[in-house]
Order: C-alpha cells, then structure tokens, then sequence
C-alpha cells in the first residue's frame, strides 16, 4: 500500500496543525467527513476498544477524544487522543504485537496519517509528544498531503 492511500482508499482526510495552545493538536483542512468515513472510522475505533491488549485496556480519555472527533469533525484532535492510538504500534514494546496495536494502525491509516517509524511519544509519559520525534512524521505528512493537493 502506498502511503499515500488510506486503509479504504477512499477520502483521505487531510490534516493540519491547529491553532491552539498546544502546538500538537491537529485539525482538518475540510471539517466534512461523509456518514461512511464517519462509520468506518467510529467501527474501527470500536475495534480499537474492544480488541485484546494482554491485559491493557486502550485509554478511556483517549477513547472518547477520538469519537468525539468522528462526530464533530470540526472541532481539534487532541494530541494525547492520537498520540495513545500510535503508540499501540509504534512502541515497539510487546504491545505493539496485540490484536489492539492492528486494530490501532488500521485506524490510524484510515484517518489518512502516514506511517510512523517512531513512536511519537516519551517512553515514559505516554502522552508527551516530543517534538524531535513529531517533527519528521509531520514533514513526512504534509509532503504526502502536498502531492495529492
């Protein structure tokens, strides 16, 4: 699969830094998502939740940012809400091998983000972005969003 194609192939969104307090948080370009983006993504999160994590259960806080963005597309993402879904598959711990780290990369492709080789958060501050970490995923993001503008 290409990085530039979502999970669906259909209606990539297109992301962007929010202005906001936090230099994280992210936003859509265009706030519409169509009722089935919408169900596709809130189905998947439900697999995210619902999926095994040896005994871990996914964010509750994180959880509800999520689906709370899913059905009201025109407020921010918080970045503690993506940054606990990438860090399923891209910690690099033996979570990252759990029925919930699939079901976790799979949401995160069909929300149209580019694939992380890092994770983007602090070992030990699970929702921490770190900057140096952020920075080259994000670059990697807009230069995929640029070529399909």
């Amino acid at each position: 699969m290409k990085e530039a194609e979502n999970a669906g192939g259909l209606e990539r969104l297109k992301w962007q830094r929010a202005e906001a307090d936090n230099d994280f948080d992210l936003a859509l370009y265009d706030a519409a998502i169509s009722d089935a983006k919408q169900q596709r993504l809130l189905a998947l999160l439900t697999d995210v939740i619902d999926s095994d994590g040896h005994g871990i259960g996914f964010n509750k806080k994180a959880a509800a940012q999520l689906e709370e963005f899913f059905n009201n597309p025109h407020d921010t993402l918080p970045a503690t809400a993506y940054a606990l879904l990438s860090n399923w598959f891209a910690g690099g711990a033996a979570f990252s091998k759990t029925p919930r780290a699939r079901a976790a990369e799979k949401l995160w492709q069909e929300m149209g983000f580019v694939h992380l080789q890092n994770r983007l958060t602090d070992p030990h501050a699970d929702s921490k972005i770190l900057p140096y970490r952020f920075n080259p995923w994000w670059t990697r993001q807009m230069a995929v969003q640029d070529q399909e503008m």
